[in-house]
């Protein structure tokens, strides 16, 4: 038996269509090859549509955050602690950012993508008990690069590398 593509009005034998009780014959009206081609530019159409819509929502997320670098942390400090389940009680007001990083002196940057230079400049919030979660009075502003050094190093180990480093070890 054999059916008329919908797409291409060519018949084929019913086994060139995909099954589908709803429809006439058990089969859907377009041919499994006709089919596979209009989802290929459907695709092709709506992730170039997609990829466009993305580049204009980020860009104008950028410029948000660089007005009001509080809210990107905030964001950002928010998502993580969903994530992690950890408690979370502070506002967009509780968050101060410095020009400057307390610990390295360097300006901070505010929101920054992936570039490799700048990455480790940009803002980062840090909890200062990390047994707590983002609570008012447990977290400051500091660089990326300060907050991983933080991450890596406890006190024992800092005061090693102290030591280290003037020569007393």
């Amino acid at each position: 038996m054999t059916k008329q593509c919908s797409i291409r009005g060519i018949q084929k034998i019913l086994k060139s269509f995909h099954n589908h009780p709803g429809c006439k014959l058990g089969v859907r009206p377009e041919c499994k090859v006709c089919l596979k081609v209009k989802r290929e530019e459907y695709r092709s159409s709506y992730k170039t549509k997609h990829n466009e819509n993305n580049r204009a929502y980020y860009s104008r997320r950028a410029e948000d955050y660089t007005i009001n670098p509080a809210l990107y942390l905030y964001t950002i400090a928010r998502k993580r602690a969903t994530k992690y389940n950890m408690e979370f009680t502070i506002t967009e007001n509780d968050i101060h950012v410095p020009e400057k990083c307390p610990i390295t002196g360097v300006k901070l940057e505010v929101y920054v993508n992936t570039a490799k230079q700048s990455y480790l400049y940009a803002a980062s919030l840090d909890r200062v008990d990390n047994s707590r979660g983002y609570i008012p009075g447990n977290i400051r502003v500091i660089s990326r690069k300060a907050n991983m050094m933080k991450r890596d190093l406890n006190i024992e180990m800092a005061e090693k590398l102290i030591k280290y480093m003037k020569g007393e070890i």
